[in-house]
């Protein structure tokens, strides 16, 4: 009878260990059955308060098949994705760019981006690429809107301050980019005001001239990207800057409800936004079966219209009306203003 020879326990551990770190190492950097080669986990640790966070994830086809990458919708509206290229053929790469808004956000944020993988005409695999960030909201602007409140034309500029909290000493703004067009906005950066060596501070000022014939009347919104520096790496901030446009002449309230029974009276003050007297040139409205409207035509600081709903019964569906006044300042009689209210009666 043969003796057996025996494998060294040490032997085993070895080669087991060997084992060990090779499968792992194909568990945590490839994905999708072992068709595509990508770390789908990224976690971007700390950052600061609505910052914009990027990642770009490496993709390669290691298949000996053509395969088709489709991204599907993230789990969170704060995430978007996009990639270089769809379709890889064997031993092709491509990128898959990833965003992560923090905006809005506070401490540990979550996020994935699903992934199919198709081969021929059947989906070979799925995955998710997942994301994870600590939104320090300590940092970064605060607050992290500038709401400018009413702009009214005739009455100049409107300001409005936030403050750039940053970590340490030599942090600093590079520039302000904008998101898309912002008409009549500037955004201004203070001096840095150092606070007991831990933390940089700037003040930040949007500034909204709503004379300007580029900027509308109605809600104004427009989005900066605050870039600065920290320790020779750039980070991107979303700051939004709101704002709500009205016209030199305006009628108080802007829109007149009435409700179930509710047939009472209600005045509508006509104001220039300078406070000089205007005065009502005539009016019309869309309906006149609906509401009786009285108007003040003569020249005073704030004329006056009466609108009373007329309608007997009770409504079963929502009524609407609109008012249109012609509206002139006494101090430019040639130039007519218009000026539109909007009336609902509800059920």
């Amino acid at each position: 009878m043969r003796a057996r020879a025996l494998v060294p326990a040490a032997a085993i551990l070895a080669i087991g260990g060997a084992l060990f770190a090779w499968f792992g190492k194909l568990e945590t950097g490839s994905a999708a059955g072992g068709r595509l080669q990508v770390d789908p986990v990224f976690d971007f640790g700390r950052a600061l308060g609505a910052e914009v966070l990027t990642h770009q994830f490496p993709l390669k086809n290691i298949s000996k098949s053509p395969l088709r990458i489709s991204i599907g919708t993230p789990s969170c509206g704060c995430t978007t994705a996009g990639a270089e290229k769809l379709e890889l053929a064997p031993g092709e790469a491509t990128t898959i760019s990833v965003d992560l808004e923090l905006f809005a956000k506070a401490g540990t944020v979550h996020a994935e981006v699903p992934i199919a993988v198709t081969s021929g005409d059947a989906v070979a695999e799925t995955f998710s690429l997942r994301l994870m960030a600590y939104a320090d909201t300590t940092t970064g602007v605060q607050p992290q809107v500038i709401a400018l409140g009413e702009a009214r034309r005739g009455r100049g500029l409107v300001r409005k301050e936030a403050r750039l909290v940053l970590p340490g000493r030599e942090a600093t703004v590079s520039t302000i980019a904008w998101q898309g067009a912002h008409p009549g906005l500037t955004l201004s950066v203070g001096n840095p005001d150092l606070k007991n060596g831990s933390a940089t501070e700037y003040v930040l000022a949007a500034t909204l001239a709503p004379n300007e014939s580029a900027v509308a009347a109605g809600s104004y919104s427009a989005y900066a990207h605050v870039i600065v520096k920290l320790d020779g790496v750039e980070h991107r901030l979303q700051l939004p800057v709101t704002a709500l446009v009205t016209e030199q002449i305006k009628a108080t309230p802007s829109a007149l409800m009435w409700q179930g029974r509710d047939r009472n009276l209600k005045v509508l003050a006509i104001t220039s936004a300078d406070d000089s007297p205007v005065a009502i040139e005539g009016w019309e409205m869309d309906r006149t079966d609906v509401v009786e409207v009285q108007v003040s035509r003569d020249a005073s600081e704030s004329p006056q219209v009466t609108v009373r709903p007329i309608l007997e019964k009770d409504v079963t569906a929502p009524q609407r009306v609109r008012v249109t006044l012609k509206v002139r300042e006494t101090a430019t009689p040639l130039e007519v203003k218009t000026v539109h209210v909007p009336l609902l009666i509800m059920p």
